[in-house]
């Protein structure tokens, strides 16, 4: 049987293969039609994927998306796999298993260094440390109540550009407006993300992609400006309740942005609290767990409190 199931594991082939699998993916995990068709439009090459037929019909599929991942001063090659799902109708079978077991062999034949994922639940969790995704991928956070008065000294105006399908917002630390710049926010983004020491980065297309699904969830990107126009904070963050927002990501050259950064939010999207992720340190104790990794090369160096946010999951 597991002979047989490994046999019919492929790539997609066609436009057919596509919509079926985004109607797969919207069944089985019910996100919206934005997230599903921007997964779809900007992270899906048929290379990929891998997925299980029973006749003409897919019953099983995952991704796998490569990314680099900084640890020290170099990096390497990673994958991220995601969307591993297969129809309640097919469960039992051990296809999910076939997938992940020919999804490591191709990401090893890749000389990818190390695995990501995200599970969906405690259930899978387990499933997925039984077969060698033991790195757990933690973070801290930090919860911010509303403050009824800003620093005096501080005076934003908040500007909304469009860039199709979605809405920048940005904050200047003046009332002086000026055009949202893309490249300039990436690049603070970027030079901010690789001062970690272990990391995945994400790259300018994927900062374009996590722009438009903070946006189709009722968040954006929100950043702080001098009187130069050079960036000094920015932060990622979307509502997830009436009551409360949650900020992704947050980077900032002093704490006091972040401090004012994060009450502007708040503000914003008219929440009372918001949750603010941190990477976690090791001394910290560790509850929140975002995800596991595989390492796949002993020569790597030190893996310390790997740090993965921002994923299109």
């Amino acid at each position: 049987m597991q002979r047989c199931v490994a046999d019919n594991i492929t790539h997609p082939s066609s436009r057919g293969d596509k919509k079926a699998l985004a109607l797969l993916w919207k069944e089985i995990f019910g996100d919206a039609d934005a997230f599903v068709n921007l997964f779809f439009s900007s992270m899906y090459k048929p290379a990929n994927a891998l997925i299980i037929r029973d006749r003409d019909t897919i019953v099983s599929a995952l991704y796998i998306l490569p990314y680099r991942v900084k640890i020290g001063v170099r990096t390497f090659p990673s994958a991220y796999i995601c969307g591993v799902c297969t129809r309640p109708s097919e469960r039992g079978k051990g296809y999910m298993k076939a997938l992940m077991q020919a999804a490591m062999d191709e990401i090893r034949s890749k000389g990818y260094v190390l695995a990501t994922l995200i599970p969906a639940n405690e259930r899978v969790r387990d499933f997925y440390r039984r077969i060698s995704f033991t790195l757990p991928l933690n973070y801290s956070v930090e919860v911010c109540k509303k403050h009824k008065v800003l620093p005096s000294n501080f005076n934003f105006s908040p500007s909304n550009f469009y860039l199709s399908p979605s809405n920048f917002y940005i904050l200047h630390s003046t009332f002086n407006s000026s055009t949202f710049n893309s490249s300039m926010a990436f690049a603070y983004f970027d030079r901010k993300q690789r001062q970690r020491y272990c990391t995945i980065l994400h790259k300018a297309s994927d900062f374009e992609n996590i722009i438009r699904d903070l946006a189709n969830d009722g968040g954006g990107v929100w950043t702080v400006q001098n009187d130069e126009d050079c960036i000094q904070a920015i932060a990622f963050a979307k509502p997830v309740s009436k009551t409360q927002c949650e900020i992704a990501e947050l980077f900032s050259d002093d704490c006091h942005y972040e401090e004012i950064l994060v009450q502007h939010i708040i503000k914003e999207l008219k929440v009372k609290t918001a949750i603010v992720r941190h990477p976690s340190k090791s001394a910290e104790n560790k509850e929140n767990n975002y995800g596991l990794a595989c390492i796949l090369n002993d020569n790597l160096p030190p893996v310390i409190d790997l740090h993965i946010s921002l994923m299109l999951d």
